[in-house]
């Protein structure tokens, strides 16, 4: 059986740290308790980011960039990070990972318009990955918003219940 490209929040364990991270199992956690508000919410795994890699041919150039980063510079890390990024940000998702992607999404916004944060615009949603770009409306592009960096889009823009 293969590993799962995506989960929900709620059905993630300890030993699910391994394929999502260590921030995925500690969001379900918090999740699970009701001293915690918490959304509802869906994790992609790094199998997706290490197929995209693979299949657009940036996984080698990636590698290149973390090997030459130990040697450089400050300056020289950050304008080698910012061209990956670039290519990264230019670079279509392969049709099978953005078909994960898309139903992630739609998951989540059933979950939020059936839920009670979804207050008439009130509400945000969160992308948070492993690179990151300009938050966006459009599903497609929302798995752009993939390094350490929390982007946010006014539940307005993203939500038709609240848009």
């Amino acid at each position: 059986m293969s590993e799962p490209l995506g989960a929900d929040l709620a059905h993630l364990g300890p030993s699910s740290a391994g394929g999502f991270g260590g921030k995925a199992v500690n969001l379900s956690r918090m999740a699970s308790d009701p001293g915690f508000a918490t959304p509802a919410g869906t994790v992609v795994s790094r199998i997706v980011l290490r197929r995209f890699l693979d299949a657009t041919g940036l996984g080698k150039a990636v590698d290149r960039h973390l090997e030459a980063a130990a040697a450089d510079d400050a300056v020289t890390v950050e304008r080698r990070f910012t061209a990956l990024k670039a290519r990264v940000l230019d670079t279509d998702l392969p049709s099978d990972l953005r078909q994960v992607l898309r139903e992630a999404i739609a998951r989540a916004r059933e979950e939020h318009q059936a839920g009670p944060l979804c207050s008439g615009g009130s509400a945000d949603l969160q992308v948070r990955s492993a690179l990151a770009a300009q938050p966006d409306p459009d599903p497609e592009r929302t798995w752009r918003s993939a390094l350490p960096w929390v982007t946010t889009s006014r539940c307005s823009r993203a939500c038709p219940t609240c848009g």
